[in-house]
Order: C-alpha cells, then sequence, then structure tokens
C-alpha cells in the first residue's frame, strides 16, 4: 500500500526523540535519506511501519515572523475541536499528531529570517543572523507602511490538509492583506542586508495540527473525505479583526516559544479602506 510521509519532521524538527524500530533519529535527515531509511526497516504484517516512540518537541530557531494574533477564545476552541474532529481517525488508529497549542494560534505574514531547527548548525546560514541593531532599523522602515494601513477582516472560508502532514484553516479578505504583505516585503528587498531566508506567506492560514508519522492511502483519502463534507458546515461568519500585526524572535519552531521582551507591536489605522 502506498505510504504518505509527513514532511514535518523533515523539515521542521531538529533533536527529536522518534524511535524508527530500534533507530533513534535525533537530528535533520533529509527526504531521500529518510526514504531510503525507512525502505530498509522491518515493517509488520500489513506492511505498516509504526513510530516505537514519540516524544516530539519543536526544535530550537532563530525566527524573525511578522504575524497576526487569533485571540478570540470562542474562535480558537471552534478550530481546536474542528481540528480534533477531523483528524479522530487517526487519533483511534493511534497516528501520532502535532496539535498546535491554541494559545498560538497565528497568521504568518512575513519572515524576516527564517532559520530553522535544522539550519541552526550550519555556520554560513548562522553567519547571515540579523543583529537586533538590524532589527531595529528594519521595524523603523516598516513601521509607516503599517501605520497608514487601514484595519481590515480577514474571514474564515476553508480547510485543508496537503501531503506534507498539515491541516490548516485558510482565510480570505478583500486585498488588504496582500496589499499590506507586498508592500512590506518590497521594502525588505531593498534592504541590503537581508538574509536570503526570508519569505512571504502566499496562503493565508493557520496550522492546526500536523501528521508525524506514515499514511496509508485509505486514511489520507478519508481525512480529505472529511474535510470535504466540512466545507458545507463551517461557520462562514467568522473572522479576525485584524488592527494590529506583530514582529518577534521565535527561538522555538512553531511560534511555541518567543523570546522573552522581543515582541514589537504595530497598530493599523482604524476604520477600512
Amino acid at each position: 500500500m502506498q505510504k504518505i510521509y509527513s514532511t514535518v519532521l523533515l523539515e521542521r524538527y531538529s533533536k527529536v526523540n522518534i524511535e524508527f524500530q530500534n533507530l533513534k533519529v535525533s537530528e535533520f535527515i533529509d527526504i531521500n535519506t529518510l526514504d531510503a531509511m525507512l525502505n530498509n526497516f522491518q515493517r509488520d504484517n500489513d506492511g505498516n511501519l509504526k513510530i516505537a516512540n514519540n516524544n516530539v518537541t519543536p526544535g530550537v530557531c532563530d525566527v524573525w515572523p511578522l504575524f497576526i494574533k487569533l485571540d478570540d477564545k470562542n474562535f480558537k476552541d471552534y478550530l481546536y475541536n474542528l481540528a480534533k474532529d477531523i483528524l479522530k481517525e487517526l487519533v483511534n488508529n493511534n497516528i501520532k499528531i502535532y496539535w498546535t497549542p491554541r494559545e498560538t494560534y497565528h497568521i504568518s505574514m512575513v519572515l524576516f529570517q527564517d532559520l530553522r531547527p535544522c539550519d541552526m548548525e550550519d555556520k554560513k546560514l548562522l553567519d547571515t543572523r540579523l543583529s537586533i541593531d538590524q532589527i531595529k532599523k528594519i521595524t523603523e522602515q516598516i513601521k509607516p507602511i503599517i501605520n497608514n494601513t487601514f484595519s481590515f477582516k480577514l474571514k474564515l472560508y476553508g480547510l485543508n490538509m496537503g501531503r506534507g502532514g498539515s491541516l490548516t484553516a485558510l482565510f480570505i479578505d478583500s486585498g488588504q492583506y496582500l496589499k499590506l504583505q507586498q508592500e512590506i516585503s518590497d521594502k525588505l528587498n531593498s534592504i541590503s542586508y537581508m538574509p536570503e531566508r526570508k519569505y512571504k506567506k502566499d496562503i493565508v492560514h493557520i496550522t492546526l495540527a500536523r501528521i508525524l508519522e506514515p499514511l496509508n492511502e485509505e486514511l489520507f483519502l478519508n481525512i480529505k473525505e472529511n474535510i470535504k463534507n466540512y466545507y458545507n458546515l463551517l461557520d462562514l461568519n467568522l473572522y479576525i479583526d485584524v488592527n494590529k500585526v506583530f514582529l518577534a524572535h521565535e527561538i522555538q519552531w512553531m511560534h511555541e516559544k518567543l523570546e522573552t521582551n522581543s515582541e514589537i507591536e504595530f497598530k493599523l489605522k482604524l476604520g477600512i479602506n
């Protein structure tokens, strides 16, 4: 039966305590290496590979995200319970899942710096890190752009789960979000000392959960069908009022931990343009 491997382990985590049979994966492994390793493992009678032990903690990173917070507790609870319901078949099959903590639900607009856990031992990449003085200068340049943007709403409009193992809630707006995002990106691109490892998020989303082990085709398609069924049940009256955006130093991946006192708040204009 076809296997679908989650990229979560590959891209997002380092120093994770995952045991595939007798092998402990304690550092980043590229997808080709992992595929080769998986093919050599002993499988159960049904041909399925099982993770024997799972104690995943997002790894140390060095990321500066510009992001929008989801502060509405009822909205957060709604999304969390929705994710739990959609993925309950995986839970019943003992599939390992990383559930994004509700208190960290956010939408990343632009990453000023994007050094993931798998990058933290790459000296060449570490040498490109932004200094505090540089971050201060960048904030001075983007502040007028944000302050002159009218507040707007982001409306819940859908769900998605890709073969990378990520379940996301999707949002849409009238164009203000993309306009602001592009203006900030253009400004960053004009700054000579900005690192290459930066990018804007093309899909407006909140990550609700990540699947941490292989799924068979049947389970994957069942989850996709669940999501399709939920499209007709979604509360499309839910939205995020965006009147502030934030910049912070993320030091543990998946927004699990931000550096103390690193958060900077930017206010948008009141009203809608």
